[in-house]
């Protein structure tokens, strides 16, 4: 059987390639995590990254954000944490003036590309549920 490669498909390879280099470069014994980040941003999913601290999650993340130029979110998370921390606040003015709800995204996740959330299991219930609805609903 032969592969037949379309000439996207053989840039996004290519440029997967590329950053996992560079990425790698700066890091050490990483390439799984270095490779798992970059196929769930080429192909637009979800991906979580879980271990301990000082293990360069956090190091990794910023290194493929900044090499491929996309929007980084990240904010420490407790069982405090309301959703709308997450997500911005609604737009008081515009819902007083227009008589409808927007919400200020700018700076906050749904603006993001990658979100980082540290302490993701400590969030309450309420925040994970809502932080789930947002990611099966694409947003």
């Amino acid at each position: 059987m032969v592969k037949v490669q379309t000439k996207a498909a053989s840039s996004t390879i290519d440029r997967i390639h590329e950053v996992r280099s560079w990425v790698e470069s700066r890091t050490i014994e990483r390439r799984t995590e270095t490779l798992l980040v970059l196929l769930s941003l080429f192909g637009k999913d979800h991906g979580v990254l879980i271990g301990s601290p000082g293990t360069a999650k956090t190091q990794l993340l910023k290194d493929i954000c900044r090499c491929i130029k996309v929007n980084l979110f990240r904010a420490q998370v407790s069982k405090d944490t309301p959703l709308k921390r997450l997500t911005g606040d609604m737009d008081i003015p515009t819902y007083v003036n227009e008589g409808r709800v927007k919400f200020n995204t700018a700076g906050y996740i749904l603006d993001a590309n990658v979100a980082h959330l540290c302490e993701l299991f400590l969030m309450n219930t309420t925040t994970q549920s809502g932080l789930l609805n947002l990611m099966s609903d694409g947003e």
